[in-house]
Formats: C-alpha cells, sequence, structure tokens
C-alpha cells in the first residue's frame, strides 16, 4: 500500500500507540468534467479516544492532502450503521449525496 502515492495511508499514533488510520485514493475521473476525487476509507480511531475530538484531525488532513494534490471532491466511503463517523462528516461540512450499493465477493 504504501508503494503507491496515490493511496497513502495516513497513522496517527499517541505515545508511539496508533490511535487512528485512515487511507486516501486519488483517483482521476471521468465524471464531473474530468475531476481529480479522493476517497477516503478505512477512518478508524480507537475506542477509549473517541469523544476526544481525535476523528476531527485526520478527517482535517483527509481533506487537506487532496486539495494539495488537486482533488475537487472529497468522498468519505463509511458503512451505513457507523453514525459516529457520519457525524463527524457531517460536522466536517460533507452532505450526503450518493445512494452507495456493493457486492460482496
Amino acid at each position: 500500500m504504501q508503494s503507491d502515492p496515490n493511496r497513502p495511508l495516513v497513522v496517527a499514533d499517541r505515545d508511539s500507540t496508533v490511535v487512528g488510520t485512515f487511507q486516501l485514493t486519488i483517483v482521476p475521473g471521468p465524471s464531473r468534467k474530468g475531476s481529480t476525487l479522493s476517497i477516503v476509507e478505512g477512518a478508524r480511531v480507537r475506542s477509549p479516544e473517541r469523544g476526544h475530538g481525535l476523528g476531527a484531525r485526520p478527517a482535517e488532513g483527509a481533506v487537506e492532502e487532496p486539495r494539495r494534490q488537486g482533488c475537487q471532491l472529497v468522498q468519505p466511503a463509511s458503512d451505513s450503521a457507523r453514525d459516529d463517523a457520519h457525524r463527524v462528516d457531517g460536522r466536517m461540512g460533507f452532505t450526503s449525496s450518493h445512494v452507495d450499493v456493493k457486492l460482496q465477493l
């Protein structure tokens, strides 16, 4: 994963302990007049760290890095059951715009 510059894995640590992660995927695409977008996946914060604002800091990085790379859209991907993640997304200004479907293989 780390060898692909379009898929950086970001790790947050406190006192040498991993407390959060997320991965960006930078994708040039045909939609939105050829816009480049960033998909945010695997956003996780350790249970004891939740509720202390730690989730917002990686979320800010998940916006700033794609902005730096010229992306026009950032799209977080999270399970529909992850209400806490959706609250963080909403506080960051993300709005619901798509119905996402998957096929388990």
